[in-house]
């Protein structure tokens, strides 16, 4: 028979939960991981846009204020 009786409980079933609960927040905090790297990422291109914009902003004014 594959089931024991009842009165002994199988450690390996018991640790089931615990094992699932583990697994569980490993995944979720691999996932919170690389969304922060996603966000880093945006974040510089971002930066690098606004600073392209900048640059080619300021020779635009300059060019207004010397005629």
């Amino acid at each position: 028979m594959a089931f024991e009786s009842v009165g002994t409980p199988n450690p390996v079933l018991e640790l089931m939960p615990f094992a699932a609960a583990v697994l569980v927040i490993v995944l979720l905090w691999r996932r919170v991981l690389n969304l922060e790297s996603r966000i880093s990422e945006l974040t510089v291109s971002v930066n690098d846009l606004t600073d392209k914009v900048d640059e080619l902003s300021n020779p635009d004014r300059q060019s207004e204020i010397e005629p």
